[in-house]
């Protein structure tokens, strides 16, 4: 495709876009080692990101489907779509003038580019990559999803041993009290759930700590039971099986389409998360490219 130096002044004069050196580091960094750009609010993270996906397509000759770009949120997820999509448009409807790129331009969809929160690209690789016969994986979100844990697990557990998980579920309010009703106790004991695998509990060791926390094993087993068995998956449990997946080499194929992998807002990612990124990077090596900022971390709170 183009050089780099010719890439960065296509930068310049199709989006009007100017950066400065630290930012120029990053767009150019080369090499085998992981990019990893901590900054601020207002620094450019966002720019260097959707700037770097597209070096990866107009200078490094990786096709859009090739690339895996991740966010926290879908609000945020969203913008970068719209930015990759405007800002992608421009560059190769400048480069289209040059007769000696019209094959290799030809080649690019824009929209193939996979950009998403994790969360979702977990659910879509399950439902592009099931096996024969097996059906798309559904997925319970929000109040779906706490509905089912209060009528499969929660409420009888909670009803006879009610006293020491409200003294657990204590740990894991705003304020660090008991919860006021069992609407709340709910909440919290989803919430439990939800870390217990998204922080890779050992569940085992957990429920040998004392009672309430063998009861809330007990609530996230009845819970899981239920979903699997009606081939229904929250968030948390839906990354779960894509790990899974990735360590038992199903999704092979899925894995080997990866040549450039970007994660936005990395300081939000949970040990589960990770390891699906691990298993990634583990599998076939791509360049990856962490953007974050650790004072703005959501999930450590």
């Amino acid at each position: 495709m183009i050089t780099i130096q010719a890439f960065e002044e296509l930068v310049r004069t199709s989006l009007g876009v100017s950066l400065n050196p630290a930012q120029l580091d990053g767009l150019r960094h080369e090499g085998e080692d992981v990019l990893q750009l901590v900054a601020g609010p207002g620094s450019g993270k966002t720019t260097v990101l959707v700037l770097r996906a597209l070096r990866h397509v107009l200078v490094d000759g990786i096709l859009p489907e090739n690339l895996l770009v991740t966010t926290f949120t879908r609000k945020a997820a969203k913008e970068l779509r719209t930015r990759w999509l405007d800002w992608g448009t421009k560059l190769i409807s400048s480069l289209s003038q040059n007769l000696a790129l019209e094959s290799a331009i030809a080649r690019i969809d824009l929209n193939r580019c996979r950009i998403d929160t994790l969360d979702s690209i977990c659910q879509d690789a399950l439902t592009q990559n099931k096996a024969p016969g097996e059906v798309a994986p559904i997925v319970a979100e929000g109040s779906a999803a706490k509905l089912l844990l209060k009528r499969e697990s929660f409420s009888a557990i909670y009803q006879s041993d009610k006293d020491e998980l409200d003294q657990l579920l204590s740990r894991y309010t705003f304020d660090g009290e008991l919860p006021r009703n069992r609407g709340e106790a709910l909440s919290v004991a989803k919430d439990l759930c939800d870390r217990l695998i998204q922080d890779r509990v050992n569940l085992i060791s957990f429920a040998a700590v004392g009672v309430a926390q063998q009861k809330a094993v007990e609530i996230l087993n009845g819970y899981h039971a239920h979903l699997r068995g009606r081939n229904v998956y929250d968030f948390p449990l839906l990354g779960h099986r894509l790990l899974e997946r990735l360590q038992d080499g199903s999704l092979r194929e899925w894995v080997d389409e990866i040549s450039a992998m970007l994660i936005d807002e990395y300081q939000d990612t949970n040990p589960l998360q990770e390891a699906i990124y691990f298993q990634i990077i583990s599998s076939t090596s791509p360049a990856v490219t962490i953007v974050g900022d650790d004072d703005q971390s959501m999930y450590r709170f």
